[in-house]
């Protein structure tokens, strides 16, 4: 009877075991995962307490990682902090309230960056203008236009949402806002009247006038009649 033998060369040994181990670990692994079984997986939480900010970025603005309602400050949601964070690492947003109007250019105008219902975007024909609160107090009082370093020119509130509109700062109302639209400015006509006092005598010196060119063209004439006794 013949007996089959494994002969393995004296070198091949540790690769051969070492072929066993890299076998034998890839079949734990696929049991192991079938059985939805995370024993072996590592996993790096970026965002510990789950807020939406990154762990890295809230240490870097010194808030708390594990504290859900400690995160930067960000007024218009837009996933950049309002300031810069305090190890420089990270630069703030440069318009806060996101109204489309830089923090920077907004304290020039005298507008609260972190407010976004104090700048109102408006266009007439196809150019860009901003209505400006100064003082919150939901009525407009001037207009901005982004041209250049900017130019702040006068507006007039009419009613509710209406508003005359100089937009070059001659003085003269250009353009009228109300409830979203713009339109061009319309000069109203002004009734001249003559007051009373004056208007009397002029009537009764423009009959003086006819009579006396009546009289001068012989369409009117005096003459003397005879009657007999």
């Amino acid at each position: 009877m013949q007996k089959l033998k494994i002969n393995i060369r004296k070198g091949s040994k540790k690769i051969f075991v070492l072929l066993i181990f890299i076998l034998l670990f890839i079949s734990i692994f696929f049991i192991l995962s079938s059985n939805n079984t995370n024993l072996l997986a590592i996993s790096i939480d970026e965002d510990s307490d789950n807020d939406g900010w990154n762990d890295t970025i809230e240490r870097s603005y010194n808030t708390d990682i594990n504290n859900s309602s400690d995160f930067p400050k960000d007024t218009d949601s837009d996933g950049i902090p309002d300031l810069d964070s305090l190890d420089g690492n990270y630069t703030g947003d440069l318009d806060d309230d996101g109204d489309e109007i830089n923090d920077f250019t907004e304290n020039t105008i005298n507008t609260n960056p972190l407010n976004p219902y104090d700048i109102l975007k408006i266009t007439y024909k196809n150019n860009i203008y901003y209505l400006i609160d100064n003082n919150e107090d939901l009525v407009y009082d001037e207009l901005f236009t982004p041209i250049g370093k900017g130019k702040l020119t006068n507006i007039e509130h009419l009613s509710n949402d209406k508003y005359n509109i100089d937009i070059d700062g001659d003085l003269e109302w250009d353009i009228v806002y109300s409830n979203g639209e713009t339109t061009g400015y319309i000069k109203a006509v002004e009734k001249f009247e003559i007051p009373w006092i004056f208007l009397i005598p002029t009537i009764i010196f423009i009959i003086l006038l006819v009579i006396f060119l009546l009289f001068k063209c012989n369409i009117l004439y005096l003459y003397d009649e005879y009657v007999e006794e």
